[in-house]
């Protein structure tokens, strides 16, 4: 149902052309929901870009913004720890 509901924003954007914010920013909504947080920022950079005055649409990028931070840093941090114990694999008397 969702993915059917993304599918007629899609749908209602591309008939306007990209010029369509309200449909822009609830497409973003529901790609956040669905986790697709790349996708949802350049929905919501679609919307900003024609009504640069959309408010839910600015609170709502940063917040995305900052989870995909958030989600970035978690997984450079499970890459260090993975990294760090392959190394002491190799050498397990090394400090360094």
């Amino acid at each position: 149902m969702i993915r059917e509901a993304c599918d007629s924003y899609r749908e209602s954007i591309k008939l306007k052309n990209g010029n369509y914010p309200e449909a822009c920013c609830n497409l973003a909504i529901l790609l956040d929901g669905m986790g697709n947080l790349e996708g949802s920022v350049q929905s919501y950079i679609q919307c900003l870009t024609h009504n640069p005055d959309f408010e839910v649409a600015k609170k709502n990028i940063a917040l995305c913004l900052v989870k995909l931070a958030a989600h970035e840093m978690s997984s450079n941090h499970r890459r260090a720890i993975q990294l760090l114990k392959q190394a002491l694999v190799h050498n397990p008397t090394s400090a360094e």
